[in-house]
């Protein structure tokens, strides 16, 4: 049984990290977020039924999921350091976006 719940984003609405990210977003960014596009998906459902529903996980799928984020905020981390001026506006605009 598969239940819903209200979302006014999602990651998974998004099948292309384009429609997320813009399309002037760096590739490096952009195959980091295809790469992880299920783990993504599955914290999001974490976050979002964490106050409804309790849900065991298995150790190795917990360490991927972590795998997951550290890689997307290494790779955030290096669009900021290789470029900070554009990096940080990009960022902006991304969080912008997102809100």
């Amino acid at each position: 049984m598969s239940i819903s719940y209200p979302r006014t984003r999602s990651v998974e609405t998004h099948r292309d990290p384009t429609d997320i990210l813009g399309k002037s977003a760096p590739s490096s960014l952009k195959e980091t977020l295809e790469k992880w596009f299920f783990e993504l998906a599955a914290l999001e459902d974490a976050y979002i039924t964490s106050r409804c529903t309790l849900r065991e996980s298995r150790r190795n799928d917990v360490l991927r999921l972590k795998s997951a984020v550290d890689d997307v905020v290494a790779s955030t981390r290096n669009l900021l350091v290789e470029d900070p001026v554009e990096g940080e506006e990009y960022l902006k605009t991304l969080m912008l976006t997102l809100k």
